[in-house]
């Protein structure tokens, strides 16, 4: 079944798509950070090379440019005609998903969900409305559940078709990006002569490191070891009155995809690497850890990570390295996964 579950996949990742993001990112190797983190005897630490997924080019890009491109092809084939999507106030998915949209001529509407407060006409809020899309402001998951029902209802009987993509374009369909990444990535390997031991990443809503998981499962049957490495971002996981755990969440967006696609990938939860030990302050809350990390990324590296993903991944990926848990010999790639607009938000970088 593996071989057929390949043909699937790589016949969908190579075809049933639109083509917009600007593919392959690249990758470099961050020869300063490496110098930074040396052991008790002055040796280097572990290669670190960044895979640049913040500059997939659509609307100061990101990582769910990847998703969307699988997302929209689905959309236009099946004959939608509007676009509805939610996410938090500062969602960078939303800014991406909206300027999907204008490729397209697809009307958005974008569901963002916090308290008023966080309703600033900065960063991607700015940007969702100079693209042209329609806002709705809710201020709890259940109000925004609402909202959308009666939102996909209306436009229904006013005639549209519209399509919802959930938080983070993380859907079965979205799962193609990420897979299509992770052959990148395989690529990216051969190019550089090297394998990656771990690759790390920010995950929230699960998408990408769900997508990440099903490309190495299919493609990468030769480095069984390599750890695909989520680090959360979002303290909301540890609410003892989750229905299910990420790793389970993980496991149930697989077989989704399994059953959508007719494929047989299996995938365990024991096996899934979920970090939670990083995101004590929880989301978008920054921490003295994550302004090192930050700092350390500009001024050794010249790059900008954003304070509400990429900072929290590299700041629990600089302690691991920095306690031991990493051995020095290992080659780690880091996952960028954008966010830039976050930047030029005030309440966000404090």
């Amino acid at each position: 079944m593996e071989n057929e579950n390949t043909r699937i996949v790589s016949q969908l990742i190579e075809n049933y798509r639109e083509s917009f993001a600007f593919l392959p990112t690249p990758i470099h190797e961050l020869k300063n950070l490496r110098k930074i983190f040396p052991d008790a005897h002055g040796e280097l630490g572990p290669r670190i090379f960044i895979k640049r997924d913040d500059l997939t080019g659509l609307a100061f890009g990101g990582n769910k440019t990847r998703k969307l491109e699988f997302l929209i092809k689905e959309a236009l084939d099946c004959k939608y005609d509007t676009v509805i999507t939610v996410g938090c106030p500062q969602s960078n998915h939303c800014r991406q998903t909206a300027a999907a949209c204008v490729l397209y001529k697809l009307p958005c509407y974008v569901v963002l969900v916090g308290k008023k407060e966080e309703f600033t006409l900065e960063g991607n809020i700015l940007l969702d409305i100079k693209l042209g899309a329609e806002i709705l402001l809710a201020e709890s998951e259940t109000d925004s559940i609402l909202m959308i029902n009666n939102l996909i209802e209306k436009l229904k009987n006013d005639r549209k078709n519209p399509y919802f993509i959930p938080a983070g374009g993380s859907s079965p369909v979205g799962l193609l990006g990420y897979a299509k990444a992770y052959k990148e990535i395989l690529n990216d390997e051969k190019n550089l002569n090297i394998k990656f031991d771990y690759i790390f990443f920010a995950s929230s809503s699960l998408g990408t490191q769900s997508g990440l998981i099903l490309g190495k499962k299919i493609f990468n049957l030769g480095n069984i070891n390599q750890k695909i490495y989520g680090i959360s971002v979002c303290k909301s996981f540890l609410d003892s009155e989750s229905k299910f755990t990420p790793e389970r969440k993980i496991v149930n967006l697989i077989d989704e995809f399994n059953d959508k696609y007719k494929t047989n990938v299996k995938v365990s939860e024991e096996e899934i690497i979920f970090d939670q030990r990083f995101n004590e302050t929880g989301y978008a809350v920054l921490s003295e850890d994550e302004r090192r990390a930050m700092e350390i990324f500009t001024k050794a590296e010249a790059i900008f990570l954003d304070p509400v993903y990429s900072a929290r991944a590299a700041s629990g990926m600089v302690k691991m390295i920095e306690n031991g848990e990493i051995d020095k010999n290992c080659n780690i790639l880091f996952i960028h996964t954008g966010g830039g607009p976050a930047l030029f938000v005030n309440n966000l970088n404090k």
